[in-house]
């Protein structure tokens, strides 16, 4: 190789760490919230990323999900994980997608911390679905870059309608 060349190799490679450092430390908390839902959707036999999904928390993450009525079912980031793959399987989704839409967010952020509250829509294509979700979603800062450190989720019911905030 050109011993002129290297050099700018090494600094176009600097260059472009730099960057992309740059754009992840601008990034807000709704673009990480928004950067989750887009990352668990998938088109068909295209699976998420999950490396790329557990990037996007704290290592010691909670995530809450309603599992019933009456119960509420809590996990780390590695077990929600699973509990998704495990959903995925069980419902045969790999050939036919899926979809959770955001329907509506409202963003709290105060220095190093967020809350972020969303309205979902899961979507499962070819599936008629009226179903939404309530999730609660925390992150912090750390190094310039926004981490997801706990969901709780909520169905809304007749008893316990969308909050006003989402509506």
């Amino acid at each position: 190789m050109n011993k002129h060349l290297k050099p700018r190799i090494s600094f176009f490679l600097i260059l472009a760490s730099c960057l992309q450092l740059a754009v992840a430390q601008s990034q807000s908390a709704e673009d990480r919230v928004r950067k989750l839902y887009d990352a668990i959707s998938f088109e068909p036999n295209n699976l998420p990323d999950w490396e790329n999904v557990s990037t996007m928390f704290l290592p010691e993450a909670v995530i809450t999900l309603r599992t019933s009525r009456e119960a509420v079912s809590i996990f780390t980031v590695e077990e929600w994980i699973q509990d998704f793959v495990d959903f995925i399987e069980n419902s045969e989704l790999e050939g036919v997608g899926f979809n959770e839409n955001i329907a509506n967010l409202k963003v709290l952020e105060f220095g190093d911390m967020a809350h972020v509250l969303v309205l979902y829509e899961p979507r499962i294509p070819g599936k008629e679905s009226k179903y939404q979700g309530v999730d609660s979603i925390h992150l912090i800062k750390r190094s310039g870059e926004w981490k997801i450190v706990s969901i709780v989720n909520e169905i809304p019911t007749s008893e316990r309608p969308v909050p006003d905030v989402l509506r």
